[in-house]
Parts: C-alpha cells; structure tokens; sequence
C-alpha cells in the first residue's frame, strides 16, 4: 500500500532527471572508443608527447600520477612545427590516471578525440574496471577545466615548440 502512494513520486523524479542524469554519457560511443583503444595497442602504437617520456606527477583530477600519449596525427603536426590554431582533425589524447609512480591498475582513463565527422573534442572517461563515467561532445565537467589550455590541451602546447 505504501508503494502506491510513493510510485508517482518516483515516476516523476525519474522522468525529470532522465533527459539530465545522462546528458554526458554517450554510452554506446564510449564503447566504441574504449574498444578502438584496445584494438589500438595506445601503449605501444602511440607517442609520447613532449615533456612527457614517463608516467610524471600530476595534480590534475586524472591521477596523482599521469602518462599521456598521442597519435600519429598530432605526431605528425608537431614534428612539422608549423604554427597552428588547433590540433588537426582525427587527433586523439590518451590519458591514464595512476593512484602511484609504479601502480600496474589505472584509476582513470581519458581520452580527447577530434573525429573527423566533427571539429569538436569528444571526451571520454572510464574509473575502475573500465566503467563509462563521461562520454560525449562538450562535457561540461571536462570543458570547464580544459578550455584554459591551447585547444583544450593543458599539458603540452601546440606547435611551433621552441627549444624541444
């Protein structure tokens, strides 16, 4: 009886937080690119990007300690080291996120995407176990950091790099 009087509430709440809980979750995208990634072997088909040959500290929400990587896209325009506005499209950021220096268990993993279907970062997410915590166009939660650093980059800047 008492779940009578309570279900309409619930439907309610459901249905108003809906279109809201999941607005930075493209889940069956994220999928896609948590499945390209393995496919692409990122630790060892991928680069390291200036400044970062190792796992470094980092004080980011990311992890205390941090490796990045890049593909061949954004390889290729900073080896050109011709000034540009924006990392090309197809270029692609992988992040992990480690609890210590010598963890072998992630915390995170983040990745920045630029499709070529848009000129727009796609951000990605994944915590424990390779679950979806963000996945979309324009997260919020990532864009809000990220909109201080060189076309949402904030741990190398974009080409022409001097003295690298």
């Amino acid at each position: 009886m008492r779940l009578r009087s309570v279900a309409p509430a619930l439907l309610l709440a459901a249905a108003l937080a809906g279109p809201f809980a999941c607005a930075d979750r493209d889940v069956e995208a994220g999928e896609e690119l948590l499945k390209e990634l393995g496919s692409d072997d990122f630790r060892n088909s991928y680069s390291r990007p200036p400044g970062w040959d190792r796992r470094l500290r980092g004080d980011s929400p990311h992890g205390f300690w941090i490796d990045v990587y890049i593909n061949d896209i954004m390889v290729e325009a900073i080896d050109a080291n011709v000034p540009i506005d924006a990392w090309p499209i197809g270029s692609r950021v992988v992040v992990e996120g480690w609890a210590t220096e010598d963890d072998e268990e992630r915390d995170f993993l983040v990745v920045m995407d630029r499709p070529t279907s848009t000129d727009s970062w796609f951000w990605a997410e994944w915590g424990d176990e390779d679950a979806l915590v963000y996945a979309g166009d324009g997260v919020s939660h990532c864009v809000v950091c990220h909109d201080e650093g060189e076309d949402k980059i904030r741990s190398f800047l974009l080409p022409p790099l001097t003295g690298q």
